[in-house]
């Protein structure tokens, strides 16, 4: 409804989008090509973004993990550290990476986002450790 888009009232509840987002995280679908149909959807209807480009990167914090200097090197190499079990090899973002903002350093990803000046649309986002 807010970009005065067709079918705005067709909304679908909450079960429909979580499983969308289901989907979507085990690659059903590709989201690439969603966000490609989305922006040629916009561009269709008048929104072309031609204003420049805002790029900004932000730290998305993920939860720490308490492991020492050989179960961080087992986890860095792919390998469960030894006394950890599954649940706890689980629970552990084994992705995530140290960095430092401003002097302050943080764990966990950079989301990095490119938009449209004029129209503030997001063209392009990616996620690194």
């Amino acid at each position: 409804h807010f970009c005065r888009l067709d079918g705005a009232l067709h909304i679908p509840d909450a079960r429909t989008l979580w499983s969308f987002k289901q989907r979507l995280a085990q690659g059903g679908l590709g989201g690439r090509a969603i966000f490609e149909a989305v922006s040629l959807q916009l561009q269709q209807h008048g929104y072309i973004p031609r204003g420049g480009q805002i790029v900004d990167a932000s730290i998305v914090q993920a939860p720490l993990t308490q492991a020492n200097k050989d179960e961080r090197e087992a986890l860095n190499e792919g390998r469960r550290p030894e006394g950890w079990n599954a649940k706890r090899l689980q629970h552990t973002d084994r992705d995530a990476r140290w960095t430092k903002k401003h002097g302050k350093s943080f764990y966990g990803y950079k989301v990095h986002a490119n938009a449209d000046a004029r129209y503030k649309l997001i063209r392009r986002v990616k996620v690194t450790p």
